[in-house]
């Protein structure tokens, strides 16, 4: 019986179901360090949960997001995408003398990017989104986040 590997190429990168991937970033002037699995329901539109720790001077927190992400054109090998969702925010506050309160906070989130298939089942992610947080104070946050990674589909 002959040995097969299953080699995949970019016909695979358009139209596949899952994807998982790692990046690194800057979360409003913190190190951001961020994992998401994705779900695709077709080549252009997926449902992505992204989960990330930031550790900045003032603050270290974490977040969570669920949204909705849109590649234009899936068979480029660079595809432009969006991505729309909400979440939540944990952050921590660095305090010295008292030890201020942790916040928990919910988001929302809108966002630009470049996918780059690179080979076999890989591909370089790049984005940026902007963070609304709804505060309990009389005004909301916005925090700007920029991160580029590697994924792979499966």
């Amino acid at each position: 019986s002959a040995f097969s590997v299953d080699v995949v190429d970019r016909a695979g990168y358009t139209s596949h179901k899952w994807e998982l991937g790692v990046a690194g970033g800057d979360y409003g002037g913190a190190t951001l360090i961020s994992m998401y699995l994705s779900r695709s329901f077709n080549e252009q539109l997926a449902m992505e949960f992204t989960a990330s720790q930031f550790l900045g001077n003032a603050s270290n927190g974490y977040t969570l997001d669920l949204g909705l992400t849109h590649v234009f054109r899936p068979d480029w090998r660079l595809s432009p995408f969006v991505t729309l969702g909400t979440g939540v925010i944990k952050v921590q506050p660095k305090g010295t003398l008292v030890q201020p309160d942790d916040r928990t906070n919910q988001t929302a989130y809108a966002g630009v990017g470049l996918r780059y298939y690179w080979t076999r089942r890989f591909f370089i992610r790049g984005e940026y989104r902007t963070h609304y947080v709804f505060t309990s104070r009389n005004e909301n946050q916005e925090i700007d986040e920029w991160k580029l990674g590697l994924a792979f589909f499966f």
